[in-house]
Protein backbone atom coordinates (compact mmCIF):
# COMPACT_ATOMS: atom_id res chain seq x y z
CA UNK A 1 0.00 0.00 0.00
CA UNK A 2 2.89 2.37 0.80
CA UNK A 3 4.46 1.69 -2.60
CA UNK A 4 1.17 2.56 -4.30
CA UNK A 5 0.93 5.84 -2.40
CA UNK A 6 4.50 6.77 -3.26
CA UNK A 7 3.87 6.00 -6.92
CA UNK A 8 0.75 8.15 -6.89
CA UNK A 9 2.61 11.00 -5.21
CA UNK A 10 5.38 10.84 -7.80
CA UNK A 11 2.82 11.20 -10.56
CA UNK A 12 1.12 14.09 -8.79
CA UNK A 13 4.40 15.91 -8.21
CA UNK A 14 5.45 15.43 -11.83
CA UNK A 15 2.42 17.34 -13.09
CA UNK A 16 1.44 20.93 -12.41
CA UNK A 17 -2.31 21.06 -11.74
CA UNK A 18 -3.91 23.09 -14.54
CA UNK A 19 -6.47 25.75 -13.94
CA UNK A 20 -10.05 24.57 -13.56
CA UNK A 21 -10.98 26.26 -16.83
CA UNK A 22 -8.45 24.07 -18.63
CA UNK A 23 -9.71 20.82 -17.19
CA UNK A 24 -10.67 18.32 -19.88
CA UNK A 25 -13.56 15.89 -19.48
CA UNK A 26 -13.48 12.23 -20.40
CA UNK A 27 -16.87 10.51 -20.37
CA UNK A 28 -17.01 6.76 -19.83
CA UNK A 29 -20.31 5.11 -20.73
CA UNK A 30 -21.73 2.13 -18.86
CA UNK A 31 -23.95 0.15 -21.23
CA UNK A 32 -26.60 -2.24 -19.90
CA UNK A 33 -29.75 -3.96 -21.12
CA UNK A 34 -33.13 -3.34 -19.50
CA UNK A 35 -34.50 -6.59 -18.09
CA UNK A 36 -31.19 -8.44 -18.45
CA UNK A 37 -32.00 -12.00 -17.39
CA UNK A 38 -28.51 -12.52 -16.00
CA UNK A 39 -29.37 -10.19 -13.11
CA UNK A 40 -32.86 -11.43 -12.41
CA UNK A 41 -33.26 -13.55 -9.30
CA UNK A 42 -33.11 -17.15 -10.49
CA UNK A 43 -35.22 -19.15 -8.06
CA UNK A 44 -35.24 -22.94 -8.09
CA UNK A 45 -38.47 -24.90 -7.70
CA UNK A 46 -38.34 -24.63 -3.88
CA UNK A 47 -37.83 -20.86 -4.02
CA UNK A 48 -34.10 -20.96 -3.30
CA UNK A 49 -31.85 -18.34 -4.89
CA UNK A 50 -28.62 -20.28 -5.33
CA UNK A 51 -26.48 -17.71 -7.10
CA UNK A 52 -27.29 -14.04 -7.28
CA UNK A 53 -25.45 -11.88 -9.79
CA UNK A 54 -25.16 -8.12 -9.59
CA UNK A 55 -24.99 -5.49 -12.31
CA UNK A 56 -21.54 -3.95 -12.63
CA UNK A 57 -22.50 -0.30 -12.23
CA UNK A 58 -21.33 -0.29 -8.59
CA UNK A 59 -17.81 -1.31 -9.63
CA UNK A 60 -17.70 1.24 -12.45
CA UNK A 61 -18.71 4.00 -10.04
CA UNK A 62 -16.09 2.83 -7.55
CA UNK A 63 -13.36 2.99 -10.18
CA UNK A 64 -14.33 6.50 -11.25
CA UNK A 65 -14.56 7.70 -7.64
CA UNK A 66 -11.06 6.39 -6.92
CA UNK A 67 -9.72 8.34 -9.90
CA UNK A 68 -10.88 11.80 -8.82
CA UNK A 69 -7.69 12.89 -7.05
CA UNK A 70 -5.49 11.71 -9.89
CA UNK A 71 -7.84 13.28 -12.41
CA UNK A 72 -7.59 16.68 -10.73
CA UNK A 73 -3.80 16.42 -10.77
CA UNK A 74 -3.59 15.74 -14.51
CA UNK A 75 -6.41 18.09 -15.45
CA UNK A 76 -8.93 15.49 -16.53
CA UNK A 77 -12.40 15.04 -15.09
CA UNK A 78 -13.56 11.42 -15.40
CA UNK A 79 -17.35 11.27 -15.57
CA UNK A 80 -19.91 8.54 -16.04
CA UNK A 81 -22.71 8.29 -18.56
CA UNK A 82 -25.22 5.44 -18.68
CA UNK A 83 -26.92 3.88 -21.68
CA UNK A 84 -29.73 1.43 -20.97
CA UNK A 85 -30.78 -0.55 -24.03
CA UNK A 86 -34.53 -0.97 -24.25
CA UNK A 87 -36.10 -4.39 -24.84
CA UNK A 88 -36.57 -3.68 -28.54
CA UNK A 89 -33.55 -1.45 -29.18
CA UNK A 90 -31.11 -2.66 -31.87
CA UNK A 91 -27.97 -2.50 -29.72
CA UNK A 92 -25.49 -1.20 -32.30
CA UNK A 93 -27.86 1.56 -33.44
CA UNK A 94 -28.50 2.64 -29.86
CA UNK A 95 -24.78 2.82 -29.15
CA UNK A 96 -24.17 4.88 -32.31
CA UNK A 97 -26.86 7.35 -31.26
CA UNK A 98 -25.39 7.62 -27.78
CA UNK A 99 -21.92 8.31 -29.16
CA UNK A 100 -23.34 11.02 -31.40
CA UNK A 101 -25.27 12.64 -28.55
CA UNK A 102 -22.62 12.48 -25.82
CA UNK A 103 -19.31 12.18 -27.64
CA UNK A 104 -18.42 9.30 -25.30
CA UNK A 105 -16.38 6.72 -27.19
CA UNK A 106 -15.22 4.56 -24.28
CA UNK A 107 -17.91 2.07 -23.35
CA UNK A 108 -17.98 -0.49 -20.54
CA UNK A 109 -20.23 -3.27 -21.79
CA UNK A 110 -22.47 -4.99 -19.24
CA UNK A 111 -24.84 -6.52 -21.78
CA UNK A 112 -25.84 -10.05 -22.86
CA UNK A 113 -23.39 -11.93 -25.05
CA UNK A 114 -25.44 -11.57 -28.23
CA UNK A 115 -25.59 -7.79 -27.74
CA UNK A 116 -21.85 -7.53 -27.19
CA UNK A 117 -21.10 -9.68 -30.22
CA UNK A 118 -23.36 -7.57 -32.42
CA UNK A 119 -22.11 -4.22 -31.14
CA UNK A 120 -18.42 -5.10 -31.42
CA UNK A 121 -18.92 -6.48 -34.93
CA UNK A 122 -20.65 -3.37 -36.22
CA UNK A 123 -18.52 -0.80 -34.41
CA UNK A 124 -15.15 -2.48 -34.90
CA UNK A 125 -13.95 0.04 -37.47
CA UNK A 126 -15.13 3.11 -35.53
CA UNK A 127 -12.99 5.20 -33.22
CA UNK A 128 -14.26 3.53 -30.04
CA UNK A 129 -13.03 1.43 -27.12
CA UNK A 130 -15.30 -1.36 -25.91
CA UNK A 131 -14.40 -2.94 -22.56
CA UNK A 132 -15.71 -6.39 -21.63
CA UNK A 133 -15.70 -7.05 -17.87
CA UNK A 134 -18.44 -9.67 -17.92
CA UNK A 135 -18.11 -12.43 -20.52
CA UNK A 136 -15.57 -15.25 -20.28
CA UNK A 137 -16.59 -16.75 -23.63
CA UNK A 138 -13.69 -17.76 -25.88
CA UNK A 139 -15.47 -16.82 -29.11
CA UNK A 140 -15.01 -13.13 -28.21
CA UNK A 141 -11.27 -13.76 -28.03
CA UNK A 142 -11.10 -16.01 -31.08
CA UNK A 143 -13.34 -15.93 -34.16
CA UNK A 144 -15.40 -12.94 -32.95
CA UNK A 145 -12.50 -10.83 -31.67
CA UNK A 146 -12.18 -7.19 -32.70
CA UNK A 147 -9.42 -4.64 -32.28
CA UNK A 148 -11.77 -2.24 -30.47
CA UNK A 149 -12.84 -4.86 -27.90
CA UNK A 150 -10.70 -5.22 -24.74
CA UNK A 151 -11.32 -7.95 -22.15
CA UNK A 152 -10.70 -7.34 -18.46
CA UNK A 153 -12.70 -10.45 -17.50
CA UNK A 154 -10.56 -13.58 -17.31
CA UNK A 155 -11.48 -16.00 -20.08
CA UNK A 156 -12.84 -19.53 -19.75
CA UNK A 157 -9.46 -20.83 -20.89
CA UNK A 158 -7.56 -18.79 -18.29
CA UNK A 159 -9.78 -19.98 -15.46
CA UNK A 160 -9.61 -23.61 -16.59
CA UNK A 161 -5.83 -23.42 -16.98
CA UNK A 162 -5.43 -21.97 -13.50
CA UNK A 163 -7.45 -24.79 -11.95
CA UNK A 164 -5.65 -27.42 -14.04
CA UNK A 165 -2.28 -26.12 -12.85
CA UNK A 166 -3.39 -26.54 -9.26
CA UNK A 167 -4.62 -30.10 -9.86
CA UNK A 168 -1.36 -30.96 -11.58
CA UNK A 169 0.66 -29.52 -8.72
CA UNK A 170 -1.32 -31.55 -6.16
CA UNK A 171 -0.97 -34.74 -8.19
CA UNK A 172 -4.72 -35.04 -8.76
CA UNK A 173 -4.25 -36.01 -12.39
CA UNK A 174 -7.15 -38.44 -12.93
CA UNK A 175 -10.35 -36.45 -13.36
CA UNK A 176 -14.00 -37.48 -13.54
CA UNK A 177 -16.04 -34.82 -15.33
CA UNK A 178 -19.74 -34.26 -14.59
CA UNK A 179 -21.39 -31.93 -17.10
CA UNK A 180 -24.80 -30.24 -16.94
CA UNK A 181 -27.30 -29.80 -19.74
CA UNK A 182 -27.02 -26.01 -20.09
CA UNK A 183 -24.98 -24.53 -22.95
CA UNK A 184 -22.86 -22.61 -20.44
CA UNK A 185 -22.01 -25.93 -18.74
CA UNK A 186 -20.84 -27.45 -22.02
CA UNK A 187 -18.69 -24.43 -22.82
CA UNK A 188 -16.89 -24.47 -19.47
CA UNK A 189 -16.46 -28.25 -19.70
CA UNK A 190 -14.82 -27.87 -23.11
CA UNK A 191 -12.43 -25.27 -21.70
CA UNK A 192 -11.43 -27.60 -18.87
CA UNK A 193 -10.97 -30.52 -21.27
CA UNK A 194 -8.54 -28.37 -23.28
CA UNK A 195 -6.72 -27.39 -20.08
CA UNK A 196 -6.46 -31.05 -19.10
CA UNK A 197 -4.66 -31.82 -22.35
CA UNK A 198 -2.43 -28.77 -21.94
CA UNK A 199 -1.28 -29.71 -18.44
CA UNK A 200 -1.25 -33.49 -18.73
CA UNK A 201 -4.39 -34.43 -16.81
CA UNK A 202 -6.29 -37.62 -17.63
CA UNK A 203 -10.08 -37.39 -18.08
CA UNK A 204 -11.07 -40.86 -16.89
CA UNK A 205 -14.75 -40.35 -17.76
CA UNK A 206 -17.16 -37.62 -18.81
CA UNK A 207 -20.75 -38.07 -17.67
CA UNK A 208 -23.79 -35.88 -18.23
CA UNK A 209 -26.17 -35.21 -15.38
CA UNK A 210 -29.81 -34.14 -15.50
CA UNK A 211 -31.29 -32.44 -12.39
CA UNK A 212 -34.56 -34.36 -12.31
CA UNK A 213 -36.49 -36.76 -10.12
CA UNK A 214 -37.55 -38.88 -13.09
CA UNK A 215 -36.70 -42.52 -12.17
CA UNK A 216 -36.20 -43.27 -15.87
CA UNK A 217 -33.15 -41.01 -15.80
CA UNK A 218 -31.78 -42.43 -12.58
CA UNK A 219 -28.38 -43.06 -14.12
CA UNK A 220 -28.09 -39.34 -14.91
CA UNK A 221 -29.17 -37.88 -11.58
CA UNK A 222 -27.93 -40.37 -8.97
CA UNK A 223 -24.66 -39.11 -7.55
CA UNK A 224 -23.53 -42.51 -6.32
CA UNK A 225 -24.00 -43.98 -9.80
CA UNK A 226 -22.47 -41.01 -11.61
CA UNK A 227 -19.33 -41.08 -9.48
CA UNK A 228 -18.49 -44.77 -9.80
CA UNK A 229 -14.99 -45.54 -11.06
CA UNK A 230 -11.36 -44.63 -10.43
CA UNK A 231 -10.31 -40.99 -10.25
CA UNK A 232 -8.50 -38.47 -8.05
CA UNK A 233 -10.92 -35.56 -8.31
CA UNK A 234 -14.40 -34.72 -9.61
CA UNK A 235 -14.80 -31.71 -11.91
CA UNK A 236 -18.33 -30.27 -12.13
CA UNK A 237 -19.69 -27.99 -14.86
CA UNK A 238 -22.94 -26.65 -13.41
CA UNK A 239 -23.27 -22.88 -13.56
CA UNK A 240 -26.83 -22.89 -12.17
CA UNK A 241 -25.79 -24.93 -9.16
CA UNK A 242 -28.95 -26.95 -8.70
CA UNK A 243 -27.21 -30.33 -9.02
CA UNK A 244 -23.56 -29.77 -8.26
CA UNK A 245 -24.18 -28.50 -4.73
CA UNK A 246 -25.14 -32.05 -3.71
CA UNK A 247 -21.99 -33.72 -5.06
CA UNK A 248 -19.40 -32.87 -2.36
CA UNK A 249 -19.37 -35.52 0.38
CA UNK A 250 -21.68 -37.81 -1.62
CA UNK A 251 -19.27 -39.19 -4.22
CA UNK A 252 -18.83 -42.95 -4.46
CA UNK A 253 -15.15 -42.44 -3.67
CA UNK A 254 -13.94 -39.96 -1.02
CA UNK A 255 -12.54 -37.41 -3.44
CA UNK A 256 -12.31 -33.59 -3.71
CA UNK A 257 -14.73 -31.68 -5.92
CA UNK A 258 -13.67 -28.80 -8.18
CA UNK A 259 -15.07 -26.66 -10.99
CA UNK A 260 -18.35 -24.87 -10.38
CA UNK A 261 -18.49 -26.29 -6.84
CA UNK A 262 -15.92 -26.98 -4.17
CA UNK A 263 -12.58 -25.61 -5.31
CA UNK A 264 -13.05 -22.98 -8.02
CA UNK A 265 -11.00 -20.52 -10.07
CA UNK A 266 -11.96 -16.86 -10.51
CA UNK A 267 -10.52 -13.54 -11.49
CA UNK A 268 -11.19 -12.19 -7.98
CA UNK A 269 -12.47 -13.22 -4.58
CA UNK A 270 -13.55 -11.19 -1.58
CA UNK A 271 -11.27 -13.18 0.77
CA UNK A 272 -8.03 -12.43 -1.12
CA UNK A 273 -5.76 -10.97 1.55
CA UNK A 274 -2.50 -10.03 -0.17
CA UNK A 275 -1.05 -7.18 -2.25
CA UNK A 276 -3.43 -4.55 -0.90
CA UNK A 277 -6.55 -6.55 -1.78
CA UNK A 278 -8.27 -6.04 1.61
CA UNK A 279 -8.27 -2.27 1.06
CA UNK A 280 -9.89 -2.65 -2.36
CA UNK A 281 -12.46 -5.10 -1.01
CA UNK A 282 -13.27 -2.84 1.92
CA UNK A 283 -13.63 0.28 -0.23
CA UNK A 284 -15.97 -1.54 -2.57
CA UNK A 285 -18.02 -3.05 0.26
CA UNK A 286 -18.51 0.39 1.82
CA UNK A 287 -19.87 1.78 -1.44
CA UNK A 288 -21.87 -1.20 -2.75
CA UNK A 289 -22.95 -2.75 0.58
CA UNK A 290 -21.87 -6.18 -0.65
CA UNK A 291 -18.71 -8.17 -1.41
CA UNK A 292 -16.71 -7.64 -4.58
CA UNK A 293 -17.16 -10.38 -7.21
CA UNK A 294 -14.85 -11.35 -10.05
CA UNK A 295 -16.91 -9.39 -12.59
CA UNK A 296 -16.96 -6.40 -10.22
CA UNK A 297 -13.17 -6.52 -10.18
CA UNK A 298 -13.09 -6.70 -13.98
CA UNK A 299 -15.38 -3.66 -14.28
CA UNK A 300 -13.23 -1.75 -11.79
CA UNK A 301 -10.13 -2.81 -13.76
CA UNK A 302 -11.71 -1.55 -16.99
CA UNK A 303 -12.05 1.94 -15.52
CA UNK A 304 -8.58 1.86 -13.98
CA UNK A 305 -7.06 0.78 -17.30
CA UNK A 306 -8.47 3.83 -19.04
CA UNK A 307 -7.39 6.12 -16.20
CA UNK A 308 -3.88 4.66 -16.30
CA UNK A 309 -3.63 5.23 -20.06
CA UNK A 310 -4.83 8.83 -19.76
CA UNK A 311 -2.45 9.49 -16.87
CA UNK A 312 0.59 8.23 -18.76
CA UNK A 313 -0.21 9.73 -22.16
CA UNK A 314 -1.76 13.00 -20.90
CA UNK A 315 -4.29 12.56 -23.69
CA UNK A 316 -8.04 11.93 -23.83
CA UNK A 317 -8.09 11.02 -27.51
CA UNK A 318 -9.61 7.56 -27.98
CA UNK A 319 -7.00 6.42 -30.47
CA UNK A 320 -4.15 7.47 -28.20
CA UNK A 321 -5.72 5.64 -25.26
CA UNK A 322 -6.29 2.47 -27.30
CA UNK A 323 -2.74 2.56 -28.64
CA UNK A 324 -1.32 2.87 -25.13
CA UNK A 325 -3.49 0.04 -23.81
CA UNK A 326 -2.01 -2.26 -26.47
CA UNK A 327 1.54 -1.07 -25.92
CA UNK A 328 4.40 -2.52 -23.90
CA UNK A 329 4.44 0.38 -21.43
CA UNK A 330 0.91 -0.16 -20.12
CA UNK A 331 0.83 -1.78 -16.68
CA UNK A 332 -2.20 -2.32 -14.44
CA UNK A 333 -1.80 -2.93 -10.73
CA UNK A 334 -4.79 -5.15 -10.08
CA UNK A 335 -4.01 -5.96 -6.42
CA UNK A 336 -3.16 -9.54 -7.40
CA UNK A 337 0.62 -9.32 -7.10
CA UNK A 338 1.69 -9.60 -10.72
CA UNK A 339 0.85 -6.50 -12.81
CA UNK A 340 -1.22 -7.04 -15.94
CA UNK A 341 -1.30 -5.73 -19.47
CA UNK A 342 -3.23 -6.50 -22.64
CA UNK A 343 -2.16 -9.25 -25.02
CA UNK A 344 -1.54 -7.83 -28.46
CA UNK A 345 -3.06 -10.85 -30.22
CA UNK A 346 -6.56 -10.75 -28.68
CA UNK A 347 -6.77 -7.74 -26.29
CA UNK A 348 -7.12 -10.01 -23.25
CA UNK A 349 -5.86 -8.56 -19.97
CA UNK A 350 -3.08 -10.71 -18.55
CA UNK A 351 -3.81 -11.39 -14.90
CA UNK A 352 -3.36 -13.99 -12.17
CA UNK A 353 -6.25 -16.33 -11.37
CA UNK A 354 -7.33 -17.10 -7.80
CA UNK A 355 -8.06 -20.71 -6.81
CA UNK A 356 -10.53 -20.65 -3.93
CA UNK A 357 -13.33 -22.24 -1.94
CA UNK A 358 -16.47 -20.32 -0.99
CA UNK A 359 -14.66 -18.50 1.83
CA UNK A 360 -10.90 -18.79 1.33
CA UNK A 361 -8.31 -18.30 -1.41
CA UNK A 362 -6.16 -21.44 -1.54
CA UNK A 363 -3.62 -20.45 -4.20
CA UNK A 364 -2.88 -18.09 -7.04
CA UNK A 365 -2.12 -19.14 -10.62
CA UNK A 366 0.14 -19.19 -12.51
CA UNK A 367 1.72 -21.50 -9.96
CA UNK A 368 5.47 -21.69 -9.46
CA UNK A 369 7.08 -24.12 -11.87
CA UNK A 370 4.79 -23.45 -14.83
CA UNK A 371 7.10 -21.53 -17.13
CA UNK A 372 6.75 -19.46 -20.29
CA UNK A 373 9.40 -17.91 -22.52
CA UNK A 374 8.04 -14.37 -22.17
CA UNK A 375 5.52 -14.17 -19.29
CA UNK A 376 4.30 -16.81 -16.86
CA UNK A 377 0.87 -15.14 -17.12
CA UNK A 378 0.75 -16.48 -20.67
CA UNK A 379 0.54 -20.02 -19.28
CA UNK A 380 -3.10 -19.03 -18.67
CA UNK A 381 -5.37 -18.87 -21.71
CA UNK A 382 -4.64 -18.62 -25.42
CA UNK A 383 -0.99 -18.02 -26.20
CA UNK A 384 0.03 -16.11 -29.32
CA UNK A 385 1.14 -19.10 -31.46
CA UNK A 386 -2.23 -20.85 -31.09
CA UNK A 387 -4.47 -17.78 -31.09
CA UNK A 388 -7.39 -17.86 -33.52
CA UNK A 389 -7.88 -14.09 -33.25
CA UNK A 390 -6.98 -12.01 -36.29
CA UNK A 391 -7.47 -8.25 -36.08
Amino acid sequence: MIIRLLTLLSVLLAVSPPAASQQAELVLTYVSRDGDRAYQRQRRYTGLVLRQKFALIDAVKAGIKESRILGRAIGVKFTLSQLVLGPDDPPADAVRRHIGETGSRILIMDVPLEDLTGISGKLATRDVILLNPRHRTMSLRRENCHSALFHTAASDAMLADGLAQYLRRRGWTRVLMLVGEQERDKISAAAFADAAIKFGLDITARRNFVPTNDPRQRDQNNIALLTQGTYDVVHISDHIGDFGRYVPFQTAQPRPVVGDHGLRSSGWHWTWERHGAPQLNQRFAREAKRDMTDTDWAAWAAVKSVVEAVTRTRQTDTRAIASYLRGDQFVLDGYKGTPGNFRIWNNQLRQPVLVHTHDAVIDRAPLEGFLHKTSTLDTLGDDEPNSACRF
